[in-house]
């Protein structure tokens, strides 16, 4: 398996990106996005299926012409849980 230990690439928008190709992977890709508030974010995936997940603060969600707001945690509370929106869109939108 290719080495994965990898540094982000900037403080802010993408910090992360390995495709399959790069990882050796057959199917699954991974990116970050580090977003401040006020900043956002948007990709086109094509025909790719995304997973999103929150791992910290809030974001509003939009994709496939579908606004999906912020989602909520299922205990705010509990800091370390993270909050996950499958999309079969071919665009995705993130708002802090």
């Amino acid at each position: 398996m290719t080495d994965l230990l990898r540094k982000p690439k900037g403080a802010s928008g993408k910090v992360h990106d390995v495709t399959p190709k790069d990882a050796g992977w057959g199917y699954v890709g991974f990116g970050l996005y580090r977003l401040k508030p006020g900043e956002s974010a948007a990709e086109r995936t094509g025909e790719t299926e995304v997973i999103l997940v929150l791992v910290e603060g809030k974001a509003e969600i939009s994709g496939g012409g579908k606004a999906f707001g912020e989602p909520r945690r299922p205990d705010e509370r509990l800091r370390a849980q993270a909050t996950a929106l499958r999309l079969c869109a071919r665009r995705f939108r993130l708002e802090r």
